[in-house]
């Protein structure tokens, strides 16, 4: 299993607009093949950062997302809304182990 998480810092004032461009990002990702889960969630206690959680069953799902309509439109619009960078880092996990 591959997995991705990341943060995402927004400009203030522009929270809804970037959420709206999230969430068409979430839907179609979720209706990808090899997704198990997309989700993106705002900081309860600082409004402009914003966490990213994703969940694949391989890197070739995971490349494939790479090539679809929907990221790269999301990857054109996004920009308009950060403050600075994605921070994004990605993790194979080989098996399910529980701490």
């Amino acid at each position: 299993m591959i997995i991705v998480a990341g943060k995402a810092t927004i400009k203030a004032g522009t929270q809804a607009e970037a959420l709206a461009v999230m969430q068409t990002m979430i839907d179609a990702t979720q209706a990808e093949a090899g997704c198990i889960s997309y989700q993106i969630y705002q900081n309860p206690y600082e409004a402009t950062e914003f966490f990213i959680f994703e969940e694949w069953d391989s890197l070739e799902a995971l490349a494939q997302h790479f090539q679809t309509d929907h990221m790269r439109e999301f990857s054109q619009r996004i920009p308009n809304y950060l403050v600075g960078e994605l921070q994004i880092k990605r993790y194979d996990v080989s098996h399910d182990q529980y701490l």
